[in-house]
């Protein structure tokens, strides 16, 4: 057994986050509420070194336009006095409008003209072919209007077929990489185990 007292912690802690898998108990409720509770903790840490780095010490230096900023967060607290509440909203309406405009510009960019350009490809390849194809039948795939009886509602049928098709095939990738992006820490958390807790591997 390792005579380290963080392998044990981290080891014991990890095997109460497993505990779960057998079912719902106390012990993993305790893990989930402390691990909860050092991320708050830690990440209000964070945020009270970045209010001191990049508001506070750039005033001292005579950068006083950091006051407006600094301002504006203190006036989101405004909404913890009735008599002054609507104050909050200045600031909050700031937040939302510039957080807004800032995604907007990269998700059209990014997922709208960029998926568009990366789709007009020549037919010169199967990989173009299909993707074409694919795009072209998973946005068909998505008319929900009545369609007239005929050649064209038969194509319409083929091309939500094949959509399906490509659909499941794109979330099973995700998927997979989802699951492959996992194996490393769940070998990591075995080694740590079985390795460096009670020396069942050898080498660790």
């Amino acid at each position: 057994m390792s005579t380290d007292i963080r392998t044990w912690i981290t080891a014991l802690l990890t095997l109460g986050v497993y505990s779960f898998l057998v079912r719902d108990n106390r012990l993993f409720r305790l893990i989930e509420k402390f691990f909860v509770g050092i991320g708050a903790g830690y990440y209000a840490a964070l945020g009270l070194k970045s209010v001191i780095q990049v508001g506070i010490a750039p005033i001292k230096q005579g950068r006083y336009i950091t006051l407006i900023p600094l301002i504006l967060g203190l006036l989101v607290y405004a909404r913890y006095f009735k008599s002054i509440a609507w104050v909050s909203k200045i600031p909050v309406a700031i937040i939302v409008a510039v957080g807004a405009a800032l995604t907007l510009r990269g998700t059209v960019q990014a997922q709208f003209i960029d998926q568009i350009a990366g789709t007009l490809l020549p037919w010169n390849s199967i990989n173009n072919v299909l993707l074409v194809l694919g795009t072209t039948c998973t946005v068909l795939y998505f008319y929900f209007r009545a369609r007239p009886e005929g050649s064209f509602d038969t194509a319409m049928n083929w091309a939500g077929k094949f959509a399906r098709f490509v659909m499941m095939f794109s979330f099973g990738i995700g998927f997979t990489g989802v699951l492959g992006a996992n194996i490393p820490r769940t070998i990591g958390q075995i080694k740590l185990i079985f390795g460096q807790w009670i020396h069942l591997i050898p080498g660790i």
